[in-house]
């Protein structure tokens, strides 16, 4: 039996915009990194991360 194992790592970035009630504008940046894995034709998530999420919108 052979196993071919094969690997990607795929990172992405999010971009988040907000409008806070005093009409200012502010954003927010989500980042995540997955590692997949190919085993026996099928693609499955070895690892992932994701930064965390904001309580509240940033200002500034």
């Amino acid at each position: 039996m052979v196993l071919a194992l094969v690997s990607r790592t795929l990172k992405r970035r999010f971009n988040f915009r907000f409008v806070l009630a005093d009409g200012r504008e502010t954003a927010a940046r989500l980042r995540t990194t997955w590692v997949l894995v190919r085993r026996a034709g099928v693609w499955q998530i070895l690892q992932h991360h994701f930064s965390p999420t904001p309580d509240a919108p940033p200002i500034g």
